[in-house]
């Protein structure tokens, strides 16, 4: 949940002309985080996970 909430104060504070996305890592094991980043749109990649959020 707080993982959730910060990503979209961030997305609602950045300026995308500044910042082009963001990234977040978390074990694969964490299957909260990872359900938290992927609600939030956050894009999947493989072994260490990583979600990035691009700022249109």
């Amino acid at each position: 949940m707080l993982g959730r909430v910060a990503i979209d104060v961030f997305d609602r504070a950045v300026d995308p002309a500044l910042c082009s996305e963001a990234w977040v890592l978390t074990d694969e094991s964490n299957t909260a985080a990872r359900a938290a980043y992927w609600a939030a749109g956050g894009d999947a990649t493989t072994g260490v996970v990583m979600a990035t959020f691009p700022f249109d």
